[in-house]
């Protein structure tokens, strides 16, 4: 059987074992003929041309502010300024608040990309180069015919849509993979952490649902799985870097996540072309960092980073120990899950496959809240709720791995087993 057993206070409850046993599979694509490193460069080649596609059609919009002025304000910290933002999230975080499906970037006042969401575009819309359009104080620009209802309206009068994000046989393939990570590790919840929302629910490390087709209830553990390549353990700054926990624990650990990204890589490998077009400057900064840091090679990068938020709800923050931009996207069977962020009162549309590449330790976001769909795990062995994954390089870590020799990290146990100079015989 695939459900997971009734919880009791002194029982966690794993993730099930999906049935399919994932491989890393095209973007896209159902072509599973092809040898890994040719299936990998048509991936990249797909992904190079969606997002230049995207950079020409999706709208663009700038924001009345820069930069520099959300890193001030920020750095205050001020409990007042979360407040405020709450306001904005419980406001948009209403069911009679139409959500934006359609692709869109977003600037600052002086051009530096800020915020990309990569969902929908209409296929027949072909303006390139649009005009930027100037929000100032009104945001509700950005919601003109780019509703939720405008695209169901357009798709019933015969408009086809063209999609910006992952969907296809990789998202499948990576979902049944992240579950299956999920069920050798577990993910856990330690405490009221600042990311997650305790009060969703009586019980935090739980998820119910019923079965598809039947009264039956169901159970299943929720947390969160930090997969670093590389970081400050907590508490211990001048110790240097370290392994996150998960990816030692055990043997069989380190298999699972070695597999892991394996399986995975066709989707980090595109969601590194888009933040390469995207991001171009902290993409370069990013590669090397990553080199130098790098201890599975299965991991094609260039995130260090990696936080898997296995069907827990997430609650209003900034990444503020986080050096410069994520990516995050969502999987599985659920409604709701809208991406807010109060900053420029956006709510975006956040199902599966739906990308989001952004400034996170400057731009306050958070999840809607979002409830497992009715599903029959026994179709494929994966179960109901919301998994999301970011990709992120910790500040700290970045800071020590800038100037260092590409391999340091592995070679050298992070400089806890000496520097490369002193390994090198003379």
């Amino acid at each position: 059987m695939f459900y997971a057993q009734p919880y009791t206070r002194d029982q966690a409850v794993p993730a099930p074992q999906p049935l399919h046993n994932a491989r890393a599979t095209l973007v896209g694509s159902s072509k599973k003929s092809r040898s890994p490193e040719s299936r990998m460069e048509e991936t990249r080649r797909q992904a190079e041309h969606r997002v230049d596609n995207f950079l020409k059609y999706a709208d663009r919009y700038r924001l009345p502010f820069t930069h520099e002025d959300l890193k001030a304000k920020n750095n205050e910290r001020k409990p007042s300024l979360k407040g405020k933002y709450e306001k904005v999230c419980t406001s948009l975080d209403k069911p009679e608040v139409a959500s934006r499906p359609f692709s869109a970037q977003y600037y600052d006042q002086d051009g530096k990309p800020l915020f990309f969401y990569l969902g929908n575009r209409w296929l027949d819309d072909k303006e390139s180069e649009k005009p930027i359009i100037d929000l100032g104080d009104d945001y509700d620009k950005q919601y003109v015919n780019r509703r939720y209802e405008d695209m169901k309206t357009g798709q019933e009068q015969g408009r086809k849509l063209a999609f910006d994000g992952i969907m296809g046989n990789a998202l499948h393939s990576f979902h049944e993979s992240t579950q299956k990570l999920c069920s050798a590790l577990q993910p856990t919840v330690t405490g009221p952490e600042i990311r997650h929302d305790w009060s969703q629910d009586d019980n935090p490390r739980v998820m119910r649902y019923t079965v598809e087709g039947s009264d039956k209830q169901a159970e299943e553990r929720k947390g969160v799985i930090h997969l670093v390549q590389g970081w400050i353990q907590q508490g211990q700054k001048d110790k240097g870097l370290f392994l996150s926990s998960p990816l030692v624990t055990s043997s069989k650990g380190i298999g699972e996540v070695k597999c892991y990204y394996n399986k995975t890589s066709m989707i980090t490998a595109t969601l590194a072309i888009m933040f390469k077009k995207l991001f171009p400057a902290s993409y370069k900064k990013y590669k090397t960092a990553f080199e130098a840091g790098q201890w599975f090679e299965t991991d094609p990068g260039p995130w260090l980073g990696r936080a898997i938020v296995y069907k827990l709800q997430g609650a209003l923050h900034s990444d503020r120990k986080d050096f410069g931009p994520s990516a995050c996207f969502p999987c599985g069977f659920f409604s709701g899950g809208e991406m807010l962020v109060p900053q420029f009162h956006a709510k975006f549309t956040y199902l599966p496959g739906h990308v989001c590449i952004f400034e996170s330790a400057d731009i306050w976001h958070k999840v809607a809240t979002f409830q497992p769909s009715p599903h029959d795990p026994t179709r494929n062995g994966t179960t109901p709720g919301r998994i999301s994954t970011v990709f992120f390089f910790p500040k700290d870590s970045y800071d020590i791995l800038k100037d260092k020799e590409k391999g340091w990290g592995r070679l050298t146990n992070y400089g806890n087993s000496g520097e490369l100079k002193d390994m090198i015989p003379q």
